[in-house]
């Protein structure tokens, strides 16, 4: 490989002149093009959850009211934390 080469947390290695620059001409905005696909339905998966996080107190505030007499709260609370809703900046 000729320098500069670019390495991705992937594995995967490429000459930075091999590389498309995509809508971007920053560094750190490249993707390994082997993975991108992969890439870019996790992200979107994250962007899903930012969004849901909006509103979700009183979304779990209301499941939590909801809940049985007999049953326990834990497996919603874990369900939350789980899918990463409560949002650690407050």
């Amino acid at each position: 490989m000729e320098l500069p080469v670019v390495h991705f947390m992937s594995g995967n290695s490429y000459n930075l002149s091999s590389l498309p620059l995509g809508n971007s001409s920053s560094l750190d905005r490249l993707e390994d093009p082997k993975c991108a696909n992969d890439q870019h339905a996790v992200m979107e998966i994250s962007r899903g959850l930012a969004r849901r996080r909006a509103d979700v107190d009183e979304e779990f505030f209301s499941e939590l009211q909801m809940i049985q007499g007999g049953e326990s709260g834990f497996a919603l609370v874990a369900d939350y934390f789980g899918k990463c809703l409560f949002d650690d900046d407050d």
